[in-house]
């Protein structure tokens, strides 16, 4: 619906360049997600791209959605990080360049630069808990365990709701101190039909030796254990 919307928009106004940056970005996404991974998709998007950097050299946003569009279009880290500081010189508390920014420096092992950025999108949007999950994982990451279950508890505090949240503060307590009774707490907040809950509940009970409960789990045919493996694989810290 979105991409619709800018096709239209530009077919309505030629000159409008944040409209054909979004048509950049939302085309681009499209070949990212692998929905659609024609040529043509992608050269819509690099067409798109082209016209609103002609049209819009100027405009923040049409850099930071040029951002997006050489993240998704091409995993091009240095492009994209190059429009998003473009943009960041005139929209410098801007939250959503930020995180964007942040994302790229994580994808590149950039942990420090990625706390740093995420702390400050976190002064900026205090009751965001999105941002606060995301510092919890850089934080983890990067075997600063006590920080990590500090944001944990702000984002759950935020919205009690979330799952993340919970799963990164196990995750925290298992690198930190191994699976234990405070991860265990952590893990019975997560709803049975998330794609994590088995995996996570088999960690723990193998953690903690507890084999035949491990079994159990794994003979359960009533839930899905979501997909064939849980890997994640970042950049060292």
């Amino acid at each position: 619906l979105a991409l619709q919307n800018f096709q239209q928009a530009v077919e309505i106004d030629t000159g409008f360049a944040l409209a054909y940056a979004e048509l950049a970005r939302s085309n681009a996404r499209l070949y990212y997600l692998r929905h659609d991974l024609s040529e043509s998709r992608l050269l819509k998007s690099d067409q798109a791209a082209d016209k609103a950097l002609e049209l819009g050299p100027d405009q923040p946003r049409v850099h930071l959605a040029l951002g997006y569009y050489y993240l998704y279009a091409y995993r091009d880290h240095k492009s994209a990080l190059k429009h998003l500081e473009i943009a960041e010189k005139d929209l410098p508390n801007d939250v959503e360049i930020i995180t964007e920014k942040a994302d790229i420096l994580a994808s590149l092992g950039r942990w420090e630069e990625y706390i740093k950025l995420l702390d400050k999108a976190s002064e900026l949007s205090p009751r965001e808990p999105s941002i606060l999950t995301d510092l919890a994982f850089g934080l983890w990451l990067s075997r600063r365990y006590n920080d990590a279950l500090i944001a944990c508890n702000h984002a759950i505090a935020l919205d009690p709701e979330l799952t993340w949240p919970y799963l990164y503060k196990a995750f925290t307590y298992w690198n930190w101190k191994g699976p234990n009774q405070e991860s265990r707490d952590a893990l019975t907040n997560i709803e049975v039909e998330h794609e994590w809950y088995l995996w996570s509940w088999y960690f723990q009970e193998v953690g903690e030796g507890n084999y035949e409960a491990a079994l159990q789990l794994m003979s359960d045919e009533t839930v899905d254990w979501g997909v064939n493996q849980k890997i994640c694989a970042m950049p060292k810290t």
